[in-house]
């Protein structure tokens, strides 16, 4: 048997939480990430787990006055 979701079972679902990697920590890839995530504060959708080092996520956040909070 085989199953499906339509979506409407996706909204019904439990919360998804989606990983997304830095990229380049030395290029841009903090400052798009950690921008594109505080446009999207607030907004009905997904979890976020941003993986990277921590020292670079918090330094990024801090540097660019963003309102996101840590959480472990």
């Amino acid at each position: 048997m085989v199953a499906s979701l339509n979506s409407q079972d996706l909204r019904r679902a439990a919360p998804w939480r989606i990983g997304i990697t830095l990229g380049d920590v030395a290029g841009i890839g903090p400052e798009i990430t950690l921008k594109a995530l505080a446009a999207l504060a607030g907004e009905p959708g997904p979890d976020f787990l941003v993986v990277g080092d921590a020292a670079v996520i918090h330094r990024a956040n801090r540097d660019f006055g963003l309102p996101l909070q840590p959480m472990s």
